[in-house]
């Protein structure tokens, strides 16, 4: 394909669209080296953060008990502090440094790969292991979906609400968004 202006022009086999990027693309490389691996397509920081909800019952760790959690964080201001409260539980005094941990991991969330060869039924998405939902001040929701361990490999599937693709996501990330409330709770 060519045209005019800079960049590189694709289009899939078997569809109409024609995209222009702006990045080269490497027809020897595994698919993920050239993709963008982003979970979200709009940017946003970790201070526009303004409710979070954890839902899971799943394995992180092989060979022990899952963790499973409930909960919704909300944040509120006062006197031009920061302060996140415990949905319904506002009486426990939450670390700011811990949740903040978990809104940074979620601004840079990348899937580790693209799944082109599972149906989210197959991936474990249509009954989720986990759901993480929040919301920005800019009033935009995003849910992400957890689904089933990929076997022999420290990978869970996952989809963003409302797209077609499925990512694999490591464990090690899930482990830093899937907090327990002691987790985020301030240390006496």
């Amino acid at each position: 394909l060519g045209g005019v202006g800079y960049g590189n022009y694709v289009r899939v086999a078997d569809q109409q669209e024609t995209i222009l990027l702006n990045k080269s693309l490497y027809a020897n490389e595994d698919v993920n080296t050239w993709s963008d691996l982003n979970l979200f397509a709009a940017e946003f920081k970790s201070q526009d953060l303004l409710t979070l909800s954890i839902q899971c019952n799943i394995e992180l760790d092989k060979d022990k008990e899952p963790t499973v959690l409930d909960y919704t964080l909300n944040k509120e201001i006062a006197e031009n502090k920061v302060i996140w409260k415990l949905a319904g539980q506002e009486e426990i005094s939450l670390a700011e440094d811990a949740v903040n941990s978990v809104a940074n991991t979620l601004v840079g969330l990348k899937g580790s790969e693209f799944v082109a060869d599972k149906t989210p039924a197959e991936a474990g998405l249509s009954e989720p292991a986990g759901t993480i939902k929040f919301s920005l001040v800019s009033q935009v929701s995003y849910t992400i979906k957890i689904g089933n361990r990929l076997e022999d490999r420290d990978l869970f599937y996952a989809q963003p609400e409302g797209s077609n693709y499925l990512y694999t996501l490591p464990v090690w990330r899930l482990k830093n968004i899937f907090k327990s409330q002691d987790d985020l709770s301030v240390k006496p």
